[in-house]
């Protein structure tokens, strides 16, 4: 696959992270976009599930004060 890509960002990605090749720096792209939106599908979750329980006793459970 071909694809044109501005040389001058892919050359800064690639400083930025410490890529050694131009298809590490465009995997490594791709995966930070995957894992930013699903960062953001988990944000329509806020508010949307209530708990129920007791905060002193789940605290106690890791040897909090």
């Amino acid at each position: 696959m071909n694809i044109e890509i501005d040389d001058d960002l892919l050359e800064r990605a690639q400083k930025a992270f410490g890529l050694a090749t131009k298809e590490a720096a465009v995997e490594e792209g791709l995966r930070l976009l995957v894992r930013l939106r699903e960062q953001e599908d988990i944000l329509w979750l806020a508010g949307t599930v209530t708990w129920q329980g007791d905060l002193g006793v789940s605290r106690e459970g890791r040897g909090a004060q």
